[in-house]
């Protein structure tokens, strides 16, 4: 990595320059530089970790869904998805559970924001497949075509 590479380059450098230094002004330094790469290094981590909440709410998510309890996955499926709003495959997973916990509504709604992102014979598929759950075959109907001719092309 290039960062443990530049950073040890760094201390390696400031150390070699303090050999010519009395021994209590090189041991005040080595304490100052050691207490800022701390500091550096815990930011870093505070940072790391809300960077990275959302992908540990997808994995709450998707590791409730698959011990079958979908309404309970919701939550973290949700925060996924606001989180990332233009990610088909976010949007994807959370209309994908929608539609197993039998919530067409919010299933149309994920699946069309799927749709404004990329085209896709699967999320017409799913579509569909809300649509039905709502009693709307002609709509399920054509976006049941829709995915046809995606597949065709």
């Amino acid at each position: 990595h290039i960062g443990g590479l530049a950073t040890g380059l760094c201390l390696g450098a400031i150390f070699a320059k303090l050999s010519s230094v009395p021994a209590e002004t090189r041991r005040q330094v080595r304490w100052f530089v050691f207490a800022a790469f701390a500091i550096a290094f815990a930011g870093g981590m505070i940072f790391l970790q809300k960077q990275h909440s959302d992908v540990r709410a997808l994995g709450r998510g998707l590791a409730t869904m698959d011990a079958g309890d979908i309404n309970k996955a919701l939550p973290d499926l949700e925060s996924y998805a606001q989180k990332n709003p233009r990610s088909a495959q976010a949007q994807f997973i959370l209309a994908q559970a929608y539609l197993e916990a039998h919530h067409p509504d919010e299933a149309i709604s994920a699946f069309q924001n799927v749709l404004k992102i990329r085209q896709s014979s699967e999320a017409e598929r799913g579509l569909a497949e809300a649509y039905k759950q709502k009693g709307m075959q002609a709509e399920a109907d054509d976006a049941t075509r829709r995915a046809e001719q995606l597949e065709q092309k």
